[in-house]
Formats: C-alpha cells, structure tokens, sequence
C-alpha cells in the first residue's frame, strides 16, 4: 500500500481526484491496474471514482468487491461499499455493511461519520446526529462530520445550534466549502438571503463543483421572487409538521375551498357564484404547487441575463416546459376568463395540463420515469394543439375528435398525478 501511494500513477490519480476530474482519475488508476491487477489500494481509488460518476455507480460495487476479496480484513472497503450501496438507494444493505465496517474499524471517527451520512440519505435526522456526534468525540477537528452535524440540526430546524456550530466549523477552517455551504443553508432557512447568497458564492468559489453550494446560490436567487418565498415559507412550515398533522392541513385547505365555493353559489341567489370560477385557478395551483414550484423558480433563474448560466440543461428545459408553460398557460386562462374567448381556454387548459407530468421529467433522476412523464405531457400537449386546430376549423367544440381529446388527457393528467406520488417512477 505504502508503495502504491509512492507511484506516479497513483499520485497522479489522486490530484486529480481532488481536482473532482473523476473519469481522469479512474483512467489513470486503471494504468496501474493493468500494471499490478491484485492491488487492493488501487481498486479502492477506482472504485471511488466510479461512486462520484454517476453513469459508473453499478460498476463501482464489482470494483470494491474485488477490493475487498483482497482485503477482507479492511473495513475501509466496506465502508466505500456502503456508500455505493446507499448512492443506489440500498439504504438497509449500506447499514448492514457499515456494521462490519464499524467493528474492523470502531475507533474511526471517518467511519462513524460515513454511517451518519448514509442516515442522512435516509433522512432519519436524529440518528445522523447520533453518529456524527460519536466521530466527533472520537476527532473534536472532524470536519466531515462537524459539517453532518451542523445538517442534521438544520433538518431538525434546531437553527441556534446549528449557527454555532457553523461559526465554529468556520473559524477552525475559513477555507472549507462545505462548511460555507452550510452557513449559507442557515441564513437561507432564517429569511436572510443577501448573506447565505454570500457564504454560497464563497463555497463555489473554494470548490466550483460543489453541488449544494450551487443548489443554494439558485434558491437564494429564486427566492427575490414573492410567490416562491411564500412556497419556501410553506415548505418549511410543513417540513416542521407530523405526517398527521401535514394531512390535517390539506385535508383542512381542501374542505375550506369547497365549502366557500357551496356558499358563494348557494348565498345571496347565486350572485357571487362567479367568484368561485376565479377561485378555481388558485385552489388547483396551490395543490399543484409543490410540483410546479422548482420549475418556476428554475424560470426565474432562466429569464436572467447573467443567472441563467448557472442552469443545467435540463434545468433549463424545466424552466422552459413547466415554468414557461405554466405562466402562459394561466395568463391564457385569464385572457379567456375575461375576454369569454373559449380559443384562449383551451391553449391554456392544454398548456396547464402539461406542466404536471414535464415537471416530473426532466429534474427525474430515473430515467424510466424521465421517459414515462415525458410521453404523458407530449401526448396531452399534442392532443390539445390539434384538438385546439379542429375547434378553430369548426367553430364548434361538439365535435367527436375534440371530446374524445380532451377525455384522453384528463385520463392522463390524473394517472400521472397519482403514479408521481410513487418513487419507483420519480425521484
């Protein structure tokens, strides 16, 4: 091992894997593989770097299994195993391994500080606390795990504790990205956006590819915008409730529509009955919202001459197909609520109906789910152009093709919203 690290190979490897230059890496441990194939050091390495590809996560586990044929006794290996098992969504597995790890290695603070993170993935808070907790009491100077401390009490919304333990991450290493990025986090949960907008700067800066930090600089810029606050405020609020009481409350919102639409109809004969159509619109975009929130904060960001940049393609086409079409889509259905020109619903409606399955499309991480949603919104968004191209042509909205259109997409529109209640589709 200690020869290994000596190689040229391997040092080259390792910078570049700082450098977060991943598929390099790999190629260049792969060189000294084909050089010493039983090298259990090597392999780890390798098979970091597959973990941190996304496309090469499967092949990641073969790669520290050889490892670990090699080294049986090494609860290193295990550790980075459980990490690949718990990057795959095999949580129960990772902790299973991460037991073996702990008794090879039990007086490892990185090892306990993996086993919170892997909790964390779960988002189980309290546990990762726990764990994050012990490695620091086995390295006071962890900062892996200071840094997962300091995230569990934000997701605990203990944000006193998790202020000072971030000032304290901070004044031990004022160079750490991660912890800059945690910083930002708790200004951002606090309201204060101008400075979490500057610790995720700091943190982009320090580490360009740090993707909590970029995620961060994104919602502090989405957030100049009321209506998404207010969806911050709300999420955070519901984050903060039990399952039982978040039911509560939507079971709550949706019998205080209902019932005020019954009395603006039933009371004073039916003359503010006008006011419950209005109402419409707002109830199903509040009940929608949580799905529809990112891509209309992605097409906040998108309509900014210098933000954009910091987009991904696929945020992008977010921002584009559920941001942009939702905000047409609506000022359509204003156009026609006030104009009474049925052109105007329908290009609307067809829009609105779409926004729901693309918004569980291109920020779906599964590609299955990527394509299933992506069929959905392109067949309702097709049906309704030519649905919209026979009414205009008629002049009628009786015609056969029209119904059977427009039944077609309803069927769609609500399949799709109860299958994206299931993960196995959408992530």
């Amino acid at each position: 091992m200690i020869d290994a690290d000596r190689h040229p190979l391997i040092q080259k490897g390792l910078i570049l894997f700082e450098q977060g230059r991943y598929h390099d890496a790999a190629r260049t441990f792969k060189d000294f593989l084909s050089a010493e194939p039983n090298n259990a050091w090597a392999l780890h390495l390798l098979a970091s770097c597959q973990y941190h590809d996304p496309k090469s996560k499967k092949l990641a586990l073969s790669t520290i299994d050889a490892a670990i044929r090699l080294e049986p006794q090494s609860g290193w290996h295990y550790e980075l195993k459980a990490l690949i098992l718990s990057g795959l969504e095999q949580h129960r597995a990772a902790l299973k391994l991460m037991s073996a790890a702990l008794q090879l290695e039990p007086e490892s603070a990185h090892t306990h500080a993996t086993q919170a993170y892997i909790y964390m993935n779960m988002n189980q808070w309290a546990k990762a606390e726990a764990c994050a907790r012990r490695a620091l009491s086995l390295d006071a100077d962890n900062l892996f795990a200071g840094n997962l401390l300091a995230t569990s009490l934000r997701l605990q919304n203990r944000l006193t504790e998790n202020e000072h333990l971030v000032a304290d991450l901070l004044r031990r290493d004022p160079q750490d990205a991660v912890s800059h990025s945690n910083a930002g986090w708790v200004h951002f949960q606090k309201g204060d956006y101008k400075q979490a907008m500057v610790h995720f700067k700091e943190s982009l800066r320090l580490d360009p590819m740090f993707e909590p930090a970029r995620i961060g600089m994104l919602e502090t810029f989405k957030a100049k915008s009321f209506l998404y606050r207010s969806h911050i405020r709300y999420s955070l609020f519901m984050s903060r409730q039990s399952k039982l009481t978040q039911w509560v409350i939507i079971i709550g919102i949706i019998f205080a529509f209902r019932l005020i639409r019954i009395t603006l109809s039933a009371s004073f004969e039916g003359r503010f009955a006008f006011l419950a159509v209005w109402l419409i619109v707002p109830y199903f975009l509040f009940i929608f919202w949580t799905w529809l929130a990112p891509g209309f904060g992605n097409w906040i960001v998108w309509c900014d001459p210098v933000a954009h940049y910091a987009l991904k393609k696929n945020e992008k086409a977010d921002a584009i197909f559920v941001g942009g079409f939702l905000i047409v889509g609506l000022a359509a259905i204003v156009l026609g609520l006030l104009s009474s020109v049925k052109t105007f619903y329908l290009f609307g409606a067809a829009l609105l109906l779409t926004t729901i399955p693309f918004s569980c499309t291109f920020l779906n991480d599964r590609r299955a789910g990527k394509i299933f949603y992506g069929a959905i919104g392109t067949t309702i968004g097709v049906l309704g152009f030519f649905s919209l191209g026979v009414y205009l042509a008629s002049g009628s909205l009786n015609q056969p093709f029209i119904q059977m259109s427009w039944l077609v997409m309803m069927i769609l529109f609500v399949a799709c919203t109860w299958l994206g209640a299931f993960n196995f589709l959408r992530k």
